[in-house]
């Protein structure tokens, strides 16, 4: 009678794969960390594109003034954009809401995002405003800027996760993709 033994994997198989394994992983997690940074900062913008496209919907809707600013914890207009921003009926234009003009408000970006505001021309003002046909309310359209930029608060210079929200005079949002 024969005796069969049972052959393992030997210690030189072993190694290899190890080797093999640590070189697959070197690889992929830098590309699975972008992957992640990318996927942040496209879901917090789209989320901004979405405040800003129901105050120029409910602004139609309604045939008055509505506007978004950053929020100040909800009590009203104020802080800063990376705390969370508010939209709310404007009717008056001064930009202060009531406490019943508050349509909705959204919380601020995560701790490692970086969300700023730019505003040239004649819109120097921490808020948008859109008439009842959707477009900005401006006093003139010289060098007319609204610009959101939202980036990883670690991002290097070159890295391509900013991401710029920019609305038209008429009220058309685009998203541009840039380096920081």
């Amino acid at each position: 009678m024969v005796k069969k033994y049972c052959e393992g994997v030997g210690l030189l198989e072993l190694l290899v794969t190890i080797v093999v394994m640590v070189v697959l992983l070197n690889l992929a997690i830098p590309n699975f960390w972008s992957f992640i940074q990318s996927n942040r900062v496209t879901g917090e913008t789209n989320t901004l594109v979405t405040a800003v496209n129901y105050a120029r919907s409910e602004a139609v809707k309604r045939g008055e003034i509505v506007s978004i600013c950053a929020s100040d914890g909800g009590a009203g207009c104020g802080g800063d954009w990376s705390d969370g921003w508010l939209v709310f009926l404007n009717p008056d234009g001064s930009g202060s809401p009531g406490s019943d003009d508050v349509l909705r408000e959204w919380e601020g970006v995560a701790s490692t995002l970086s969300l700023s505001m730019e505003t040239t021309g004649a819109l120097a003002q921490s808020r948008l405003d859109f008439d009842d046909l959707g477009t900005v309310r401006v006093q003139s359209l010289d060098n007319y800027a609204f610009r959101w930029h939202l980036q990883p608060v670690d991002c290097s210079e070159g890295q391509p996760f900013r991401r710029t929200v920019d609305v038209s005079n008429v009220g058309r949002v685009q998203v541009l993709n840039r380096a920081c």
